[in-house]
C-alpha cells in the first residue's frame, strides 16, 4: 500500500437522542445538512478520498442531495452502515482497497477543521494509531453503585475525538481479530480495537474543543453558536 490517505466517514446512526424525525446527520445546521460540514472539511483536507457510511435507505439522498449538490469531488463512495458503529466501519473499511492510511471520523463532529485534519495525517506517516484528543478540564470521579469510589488524576486524563487515524492494515488486522474473538466487549471507538486485540498504542494529537460531537438538541444549538461564530471570523 502506498500514500494514500482515506477519510471513512460513518453517520449511519439514527440519532434517537435528538427526539426528531430527522436522523442527526440530516439536521439542518445553518442551513445544511450537519454531514454537510465534514464533508467540507475533508474535502478541504490532504486526505485523497472520502468513504461516507450512511443508513442504506438515505444512499440516494446523500449522493443527490449532498455529495451532487455541493459538488464534492472526493467523495469515492456512498456505503450502508451496519446495525452497530463497528460494523459501519467494517463496511467503509472495505472501500479502502489500496491505502497506506485510514482516518475514521464521526460523521456527527460537523466543525473538524481541515487544520486539524492535516495534523493527524502528518502524524499517522510517523505513527501507526493516531488519537486525536482534549486535556480534561474538570474533575472526573469513577463512581460505583451511584456512589463516588474514586477521584481520577485529571493530569492523566483526556477526551477523545475523531478522526482517529491508522495504518490501513493495523486497523483492519485489529477487526479480523475483534470479529473472530468470542470476547465482545465494548469498543466505541478505534484505538480501542487496537490496543486491545494488537497492544499497539496510540499517538495524542491535541483536538480543539469545537470539535464536539452532536449528540443531543442542546449540542446542536452549541454548534450552530459556534459555526456562526466561526463563520463571521
Amino acid at each position: 500500500m502506498g500514500n494514500k490517505v482515506t477519510a471513512i466517514i460513518v453517520a449511519a446512526g439514527s440519532g434517537k437522542r435528538m427526539n426528531s424525525d430527522t436522523k442527526k446527520q440530516f439536521m439542518e445546521l445553518n442551513g445544511k445538512p450537519l454531514l454537510y460540514y465534514s464533508i467540507k472539511a475533508f474535502e478541504e483536507s490532504e486526505a485523497d478520498e472520502t468513504v461516507l457510511v450512511v443508513p442504506e435507505e438515505d444512499i440516494e439522498y446523500v449522493k443527490s442531495d449532498i455529495v451532487t449538490a455541493y459538488g464534492f469531488r472526493k467523495v469515492k463512495a456512498v456505503t450502508p452502515g451496519g446495525l452497530t458503529r463497528t460494523k459501519s466501519v467494517e463496511h467503509g473499511l472495505l472501500l479502502a482497497l489500496d491505502a497506506g492510511h485510514v482516518l475514521i471520523h464521526d460523521g456527527a463532529r460537523p466543525l473538524i477543521s481541515p487544520y486539524l485534519i492535516n495534523k493527524v495525517i502528518e502524524e499517522v506517516q510517523k505513527n501507526r494509531a493516531v488519537l486525536v484528543a482534549v486535556p480534561a478540564k474538570e474533575t472526573i470521579y469513577s463512581t460505583e453503585d451511584g456512589m463516588v469510589s474514586a477521584s481520577l488524576r485529571r493530569d492523566r486524563l483526556c477526551i477523545a475525538q475523531t478522526p482517529q487515524a491508522f495504518d490501513t492494515a493495523l486497523i483492519k488486522e485489529a477487526y479480523n481479530l475483534a470479529e473472530k474473538s468470542a470476547v465482545k466487549g465494548p469498543a466505541t471507538d478505534d484505538v480501542t480495537f487496537v490496543y486491545n486485540y494488537l497492544g499497539v498504542k496510540a499517538k495524542v494529537v491535541e483536538g480543539d474543543y469545537k470539535n464536539i460531537k452532536v449528540t443531543t438538541p442542546e449540542d446542536l444549538e452549541v454548534a450552530k453558536a459556534l459555526l456562526t461564530e466561526y463563520e463571521s471570523n
